[in-house]
Parts: structure tokens; C-alpha cells; sequence
């Protein structure tokens, strides 16, 4: 049974016990008497209304017939007898606002809900409401009109997949035929993602989230979707998280299609939202689908080529960096190093970890190569366990090396990375990079990583080993290295000191922190491996 009470806050309890005599049932500040006919199923009476009261997914409801050949529901506050009180809730919202849609959407919940009980009057109402079905049409034909003025645009439901489940996309046609339209009208009213309507055009694409009205095709009309300035409801939860102005991350050049722009291309990466995707199956929808996904490729390149600067701030007690634009970045702080730091950054910690100086003596080639056969044979640190624990084993290995007195530095490279010869996908690596003169006299960085080469390798071959999904270029910037890389399609690669222990600042850990949490974790990947598991949730 779909679910209309979605939101219902459930705060005392259910005592329900096989045999239930219960007397009272209060609805929205009426007390009804009651007859029992099961632990979960009442008669009652409402002056001359006869109300059925049963327990739907989420709680009770009471059902009875209106007055305009449709069923009504409300939600059931209160079930008591005089020993005690047996259910109680407090709901956002006792009722429903009447309208077509919600007409419909009650109808099917009650003629789905009720149609296989043996109660002679739940029959009677499952039956009362499928009528109401039948005679009023469907929902599968739609037209949306987005301005009072506009001539309505007709959509049809795409085909799903599941019979038990609706299809909640719509292809539509509009005056132009170059226009390509695809509408999301939710069946759920409690959806997580509001109406809409997708316009794609060769080179422009427009979101109208809100600002139209949903009618059938008799015209009778079943939603005015109100405007929604700020379409938070598709910004990436994580950029959300930062508390700042998500209009930073915006190029200029998407400057004006941003409602599009968070559509289009976060709605792809959510989870909920391609769930809902895949419930349609007809081809009509799925071309559509896939014109969505190619104006989200077009933007993806204008975002590679998009002029961006790096953000260092105070987060949370740590430095992070974050890519925005650059005109709008320029105001947040002082420029240093191409990079923009808010007045709150250590400028000398900064230094320190990020601004590193070549090593006094560097290794010979022969040496490098004897270091990583060193570290490969460090038996407690899982290289084969390449899912995670990079920054671990990175750490182990660095502190080790300056042990044996080799000045050692940490190589990170963050993006949309894949693992060579796996189906395994990083977004960031980590590994201990050391100073190698070579037999020219040049001194290189050299990366000792045996989770991913067979010999220490250049930090150009180390880099060039990671196969990159992001259609940007590789960036050499500075430790921290940014979060959001590959939101903007770049490749970033920075050099760090040793202590550096995440993609962000993390001085706030002590060492011995550092040293306890890369033992635990290489010890429980240790264990992964020998077992022959892969560890949840990774």
C-alpha cells in the first residue's frame, strides 16, 4: 500500500494485544466510539457517517465515503479504552488538501489496501473507490502549462517496469520540434524531489522547477506548482556541507542556466533519483534519459575548461581547499601562490607542509629501487588490499623510511580515478615520494607504491598509472589538495610533508593518533585479506 503518511512522527507507542476492545478513537479533535472487529480494524460512526479505522503502513487511518463519490481519509490520533491508551501519534498533517490528484492518489491507496480483506465494509469501500478510479480517467496522459499565457505542452507517462510501481517521468511535446521534454510528476506527494519540467535544445538546456500547472486532459487541474527559486534540492549534499555560497561553484559560463546545471548533473549521481529512473522502460523515456545525460556531458566540458582557483579556509579546525570560480573566489581572501587562503590560514603551517624544498641527498636510482623491494616486504602493510587504507600504508612507509634517515615526503593525487587492471574506482591516492638523482644529474620524485607498481616509478609515471575519467587536465598544485576536484573534471596532484594524514589539514591529530589509527586499519585490511572478504560498505 502506497504511502500517504510519510511523515507521520511517531512519539508514544503501540500496545496492541490479539484480543482489543477498544472504545475511543480520536480524529482530529473528535472522539468517535468504536467497535473492535480485529487488533488492527474498527467500526465507527460519525454522526450519520459510517468510518472504517485500519492500520496502514505507518499508521492508523480512518476511511469513509464523501460526498462527491470519493473516498476520504484522515489520520487517526488516538486509540483508547478505558484501561488505557493503545495507540497515539502526532502527525504533521491530519489531511489532505483536495484536489484531483489527491482524490486519485487516496482512491488507489484504499481500493489497493483494502481490496483482499474479509470485513464486508472494507470490501464495500475497497470497491466505492475503484469505481472512482474507473470513471475519473488516469494520470498517464498530462498537460503542463508554464505560464498563464503558454499553450499547454501534452505529456505521456512512460511505461514501468514494475506493475506494482508507477513510471513518475513524462516525454512531452511542445510547439517546437527541436525541443526535447521530459516532465517529473511525482505520484508520491511526499517525493523528495518537487515537479518538473527538463527543456533540452541542441546547446541550451532549462529547467522550470515550479511556475507551471498540471492538469488532465478533461483539464481539471491536479497541481499548481509554486516557483522554486534555489533548487537545493539537487546541489551536491556534500558541497552543502561546506556552508558557503553554492554560487561559488558555479562558471560564469553556466552563470545563467544554474538551476539546470545542479539538475542535470547531480540528479545522475543520486542514488534515489536513478532508482526512480530505472522503473521506466519504455524507449521513448529512455531517449529522453539519455539527452539528459549528454547535456550533462556538454557541461562537464564546460567545467573542464572552466577558469577555477583554489579556496584554502578554516573547516572545521582543519585547512581544506576547495576549486571555485575564479572571478568570484578573487574576493574571499588574499591571493598567494595562485591560490586563494581566507585571513583565518596559518600562512607559515601552510609553508611548512605544503612548500617543500628538495631533499640535501637524494637517492641513486639503485637505491630507490632497493627502498621499494624494502617495502614490499614489509609484511604487516596489505598491499593487495586495494580498496582503501592508501593513506595507512602511505604513513607506515614514510615513517619507516625516515627511520632509516631518507628524507621522505608524501605524493596525493585526487580526481575520479580508476585502479589499473581492476573495477575498483579511487577518489584520491596517497603514497610516500622520496628525492633520486639520476645518472643526467637531475633529481626527480620518485613514488614507492607497491598497492599499485611493480618498481618505484617517476611522479609523472605514478600519475600516468591511475587510468583519469575526468575530461580536465592534471593540475600540480599544493598541499591540502582540493575536495571537490572532480566535481570541475581536474586531476590534482600535490606534494605534502609526512605528517600531512589526509586529503585535508589534519594537525589537530596527534602522532601517536596517526601512528594507532594506520596500525588498526592495516591490521583489520590484514585480516580482510587473509579471510578472502571484502569489508562492508567499501
Amino acid at each position: 500500500m502506497r504511502k500517504i503518511c510519510a511523515l507521520l512522527f511517531v512519539v508514544c507507542y503501540l500496545v496492541m494485544s490479539a484480543a482489543v476492545h477498544a472504545e475511543v478513537v480520536e480524529l482530529n479533535g473528535r472522539s468517535l466510539n468504536c467497535e473492535a472487529r480485529s487488533k488492527d480494524l474498527y467500526h465507527c460512526m460519525d454522526g450519520k457517517d459510517k468510518i472504517l479505522v485500519t492500520q496502514s503502513d505507518v499508521g492508523f487511518i480512518a476511511i469513509k465515503k464523501g460526498k462527491k463519490d470519493y473516498p476520504v481519509v484522515e489520520v487517526v490520533n488516538k486509540i483508547s479504552n478505558k484501561d488505557r491508551v493503545l495507540y497515539m501519534v502526532y502527525p504533521e498533517k491530519t489531511t489532505y488538501q483536495d484536489n484531483f490528484a489527491n482524490r486519485r492518489r487516496v482512491a488507489g491507496i484504499v481500493a489497493t489496501g483494502l481490496q483482499n480483506s474479509r470485513d464486508e465494509f472494507a470490501k464495500e469501500l475497497a470497491a466505492y473507490s475503484q469505481n472512482y478510479l474507473n470513471s475519473s480517467g488516469n494520470l498517464n496522459q498530462l498537460n503542463i502549462t508554464i505560464n498563464p499565457d503558454g499553450a499547454p505542452i501534452s505529456c505521456t507517462r512512460g511505461e514501468s517496469k514494475d506493475p506494482q510501481m508507477l513510471c513518475d517521468f513524462y516525454s512531452c511535446t511542445g510547439k517546437d520540434p527541436q525541443e526535447k521534454l521530459l516532465a517529473f510528476i511525482p505520484s508520491d506527494e511526499y517525493s523528495l524531489f518537487p515537479p518538473n519540467l527538463l527543456s533540452m535544445k541542441k546547446g541550451e538546456t532549462r529547467l522550470f522547477d515550479g511556475g507551471f500547472k498540471v492538469s488532465n486532459v478533461k483539464g481539471q487541474l491536479i497541481d499548481d506548482v509554486p516557483v522554486n527559486d534555489y533548487p537545493s534540492d539537487y546541489i551536491n549534499p556534500i558541497q552543502n556541507s561546506w556552508n558557503m555560497d553554492n554560487d561559488l561553484f558555479i562558471p560564469k559560463d553556466l552563470e545563467q542556466s544554474k538551476s539546470s546545471f545542479y539538475y542535470v548533473r547531480n540528479t545522475r549521481k543520486m542514488a534515489k533519483f536513478k532508482e526512480m529512473e530505472s522503473l521506466c522502460s519504455d524507449k521513448q523515456i529512455k531517449e529522453l534519459f539519455d539527452a539528459k545525460n549528454k547535456a550533462a556531458d556538454e557541461m562537464d566540458e564546460v567545467l573542464a575548461k572552466s577558469d577555477i582557483i583554489e579556496y584554502l579556509r578554516i573547516f572545521k579546525g582543519d585547512i581544506e581547499s576547495v576549486y571555485v570560480d575564479r572571478d568570484k573566489g578573487l574576493g574571499l581572501g588574499c591571493v598567494y601562490q595562485n591560490r586563494v587562503l581566507d585571513r583565518d590560514v596559518d600562512l607559515k603551517y601552510l609553508q611548512k607542509i605544503s612548500n617543500l624544498a628538495s631533499a640535501k641527498k637524494a637517492l641513486s636510482e639503485k637505491e630507490v629501487q632497493d627502498l621499494f623491494i624494502k617495502a614490499k616486504k614489509m609484511k604487516d602493510i596489505p598491499f593487495d588490499y586495494k580498496r582503501n587504507g592508501c593513506y595507512a600504508r602511505a604513513h607506515i612507509m614514510a615513517r619507516r623510511f625516515e627511520a632509516m634517515g631518507i628524507p621522505t615526503q608524501k605524493a596525493w593525487i585526487k580526481g575520479s580515478l580508476y585502479v589499473p587492471g581492476t573495477d575498483l574506482r579511487w577518489n584520491y591516492h596517497v603514497a610516500p615520494t622520496v628525492d633520486v638523482k639520476g645518472k643526467d644529474g637531475v633529481i626527480k620524485k620518485y613514488v614507492i607504491d607497491p598497492s599499485l607498481t611493480d618498481k618505484a616509478v617517476t611522479l609523472e609515471e605514478w600519475v600516468a598509472k591511475m587510468a583519469k575519467n575526468g575530461k580536465g587536465p592534471v593540475v600540480y598544485s599544493r598541499y591540502p589538495i582540493p575536495e571537490n576536484v572532480a566535481d570541475f573534471q581536474r586531476t590534482t596532484v600535490a606534494i605534502s610533508s609526512t605528517d600531512a594524514f589526509g586529503t585535508f589539514d589534519t594537525r589537530n591529530l596527534t602522532e601517536a593518533e596517526k601512528m594507532s589509527e594506520s596500525k588498526a586499519v592495516l591490521k583489520k585490511y590484514s585480516d580482510a585479506l587473509a579471510a578472502g572478504i571484502t569489508l562492508e560498505g567499501e
